[in-house]
């Protein structure tokens, strides 16, 4: 995954599912999200 990919990815779970991901660092966010 590229980082513009990854960054609109977090951008649309922080606007449509109203989930903040500014709260967790990238590293945990990418393993959540990819297993």
């Amino acid at each position: 995954m590229t980082v513009d990919s990854f960054e609109q990815l977090l951008e649309y779970v922080e606007t449509e599912l109203a989930f903040a991901t500014r709260h967790y660092n990238d590293k945990y966010l990418d393993r959540r999200i990819t297993s």
